[in-house]
């Protein structure tokens, strides 16, 4: 008797697997702290140093994350990877949002008679915000996981908040937003690790104590 396969709904299934642990958004949320202390710091060699960071991160986040999932995640759910995106859809997605995204504040900001220099750096915060609630609303897609809408409210109220702010250096709204931002996001999978760890304990551990 066959059965019919769907799909969509299996890949949807490894994708809530693989970020049930919170993993990435600890890596993401040390990331931006990271980025935010930097230019926080304003020095001559944050540029620098972000520009570094950013490789490291791009190159060698992802060999973090798997090193990390083969030590506490899967001993417990066993291994799950997604079916990866093709890389040139998913890039060029990436920085058409990107791009509609600055245009629409920048829109904003002339139809407001803001489009200055110092309000465009007063706002990139919400710019930023609204980059995350494209890759809230794509990973919610692809897992069905409940989080990622809040985190898209979170990203976007946060950014509207901090850009309404006028704090003295031209940095100092895009430094307290990764900040914060990144501060949340490190929370949120410090918590989701601790549950997903308290409720997937490994075999070993479930396993009876033939001494008593």
């Amino acid at each position: 008797m066959s059965e019919t396969v769907d799909l969509n709904q299996l890949e949807r299934k490894a994708y809530r697997s693989f970020f049930k642990d919170g993993i990435m958004e600890i890596l993401v949320g040390f990331f931006l702290v990271l980025c935010g202390i930097a230019l926080s710091l304003d020095s001559n060699l944050t540029g620098i140093f972000i520009g570094a960071w950013t490789i490291l991160f791009v190159f060698f986040g992802q060999r973090a994350i798997e090193r990390a999932k083969r030590r506490l995640t899967y001993p417990r759910l066993g291994k799950v990877v997604p079916i990866p995106e093709k890389p040139k859809t998913l890039i060029a997605g990436i920085f058409l949002f990107m791009f509609a995204a600055g245009a629409l504040l920048a829109v904003t900001l002339a139809l407001l008679g803001r489009l200055t220099t110092a309000e465009w750096y007063r706002w990139l915060p919400l710019w930023i915000g609204m980059c995350f609630v494209g890759a809230s609303w794509h990973l919610y897609s692809r897992s069905g996981r409940a989080r990622y809408p809040a985190y898209a409210a979170a990203a976007l109220a946060s950014g509207i908040a901090i850009g309404s702010l006028r704090l003295p250096a031209k940095m100092d709204n895009i430094a307290l937003y990764l900040i914060c931002t990144g501060t949340l996001s490190a929370l949120a999978g410090a918590i989701l690790l601790a549950r997903f760890l308290r409720s997937h304990p490994t075999p070993a551990a479930e396993a009876p104590d033939d001494n008593h």
